[in-house]
């Protein structure tokens, strides 16, 4: 983000775009500091908050801005283009019309048809399928990440057994880390994706035995069948109930997983393989192998590596959390160390992005750590029945 603003407005101001970079990055760190003091002074004061009132009203802010917002971003006035939600809406419509939806292409601004020039439709089957209600109801996935905020919303409040405590953690993530809202705003799909995997993973990595876990299981296998990247998040898993023979647990989420995981995959994989875009286009290493040698192979098989190390050194579900969180960071910082060399500068304006795919892993983890701040148990006269609500 400051990246992407810094060379719009650095040329502007005749500053250079690399000090403008760091100028901004140093005025984050310190709305971060700022932002985190003020939500350990102020959360106690949210213990009467109606949750549920509250976020609805935040989101129907967040849906009035996105309303104004979306069409500038989709004709391309923001200064920057992107075809992720026209991907699944092609594929979704060709999908429905009986067309193998990898025979279309994707362009920005494009949401009706089968382009037959442009970019590859990158998201798999598991995308397609997941985002199909939003896209057939609503005609566009563009709205998939701002009704992904209810998921997200009710799945943490199911997680920490409290509205109010989610509330807290979906309004700092949105103050925090601005690529979420932005997300939102131009209608990507990568924070969808990321709540449907995380959210089932924190609710079975908690306990694995809860109510509904088999169809939790289920829809966690079919949202890993949206990107490759979030395949890395079962290394650490296996790992990690491995090191602790908690084969049980293992043997829930993996095999409803990757039920969930072969039902959506197999379908398009085996009906045309050679026409089946995601293979390629999910293979970005490929396109560093004259600095890296064997990079499509050599990064990948490091990150699993780590990631089985992380898994393996964890010693509790926290200590898990962070280990899918790594294992999910790593391949981003290696490509947006390999782009750096490949351009001759530090950038992480391709591959930054991707990022939010951890976020939520991390912030759980450090929420759980801050509980005098966030819960309620220290006042007794605060009673369950508000926590609740």
């Amino acid at each position: 983000m400051f990246e992407r603003l810094a060379e719009v407005v650095c040329p502007l101001l005749e500053i250079p775009t690399t000090a403008g970079i760091w100028l901004l990055f140093l005025a984050y760190l310190g709305y971060l500091m700022a932002l985190t003091h003020l939500l350990r002074r102020w959360a106690p004061r949210t213990r009467k908050w109606p949750a549920k009132t509250v976020f609805l009203g935040l989101w129907l802010s967040l849906t009035l801005i996105f309303l104004a917002v979306y069409p500038l971003a989709d004709s391309g006035v923001l200064g920057f283009e992107s075809d992720r939600e026209e991907a699944l809406d092609v594929g979704v419509k060709a999908l429905w019309n009986g067309t193998f939806p990898y025979q279309c292409r994707a362009v920005s601004g494009i949401h009706e048809g089968c382009p037959q020039s442009g970019n590859p439709i990158a998201p798999m089957p598991g995308g397609l399928i997941l985002a199909a209600p939003v896209v057939l109801i609503l005609g566009s996935a563009a709205a998939l990440s701002l009704l992904s905020l209810w998921v997200l919303f009710l799945g943490l409040g199911v997680y920490w057994g409290s509205n109010r405590r989610s509330l807290l953690h979906v309004m700092f993530l949105l103050a925090a880390a601005p690529v979420l809202l932005a997300e939102v705003l131009t209608g990507g799909d990568h924070l969808a994706n990321t709540v449907l995997v995380c959210i089932p993973l924190l609710l079975l990595t908690q306990n694995a035995a809860r109510p509904h876990a088999k169809a939790l299981a289920l829809l966690f296998g079919c949202a890993l069948a949206w990107r490759g990247l979030f395949w890395l998040v079962s290394v650490p898993i296996l790992s990690y109930c491995i090191h602790t023979r908690q084969w049980q647990p293992l043997a829930l989420i993996g095999g409803y997983a990757l039920a969930g995981f072969a039902a959506v995959m197999l379908p398009f994989a085996l009906w045309d393989p050679t026409g089946f875009a995601p293979w390629s286009v999910q293979q970005r290493f490929q396109l560093y192998e004259h600095i890296l040698p064997h990079a499509a192979l050599a990064v990948p098989a490091c990150v699993v590596a780590l990631g089985a190390c992380f898994g393996w050194l964890a010693k509790d579900q926290d200590g898990l959390l962070n280990a899918c969180g790594w294992t999910l960071l790593l391949p981003v910082i290696a490509g947006a160390v390999l782009q750096s060399i490949t351009v001759g500068q530090p950038t992480v304006l391709f591959y930054g992005w991707y990022s939010l795919t951890s976020i939520i892993l991390f912030s759980a983890t450090a929420f759980r750590g801050r509980k005098s701040a966030l819960d309620t148990t220290q006042n007794p006269a605060y009673s369950r029945r508000n926590e609740r609500r």
